[in-house]
């Protein structure tokens, strides 16, 4: 798929807490979770989930319970590669989409019906 502001894209990329989530976010996960492994100031952190969310770099899959009660919300990669082409016409941006065994299983599912 491509991005039709790759500038901005590779902007938000680039950023160096984006990058790291990213890099990491290969499972579902919350984000206190990478608070901890990648020592991400708590504010910034869903600054950073909410930009990568709106680019649509990755997604809010559910939200459970926490043990003190609260809703936590998991998140997941929507994409498994993000490449970068510099020419003379500019940037561009080409996002590889995740290929999930339950995205396919609802495709087939639907196929079925």
């Amino acid at each position: 798929m491509k991005y039709s502001d790759s500038v901005d894209l590779v902007r938000r990329i680039g950023n160096k807490y984006n990058a790291e989530i990213l890099s990491e976010i290969k499972e579902e996960k919350a984000v206190r979770e990478f608070l901890e492994s990648l020592d991400i100031p708590v504010a910034t952190s869903y600054r950073r989930f909410d930009e990568l969310s709106e680019f649509g770099l990755i997604e809010e899959v559910c939200k459970i319970l926490s043990k003190n009660g609260g809703d936590v919300w998991l998140y997941r990669s929507k994409v498994s590669r993000i490449t970068i082409y510099f020419d003379g016409a500019g940037v561009d941006v080409e996002l590889v989409k995740n290929s999930r065994e339950e995205d396919n299983l609802v495709g087939l599912w639907l196929d079925l019906r």
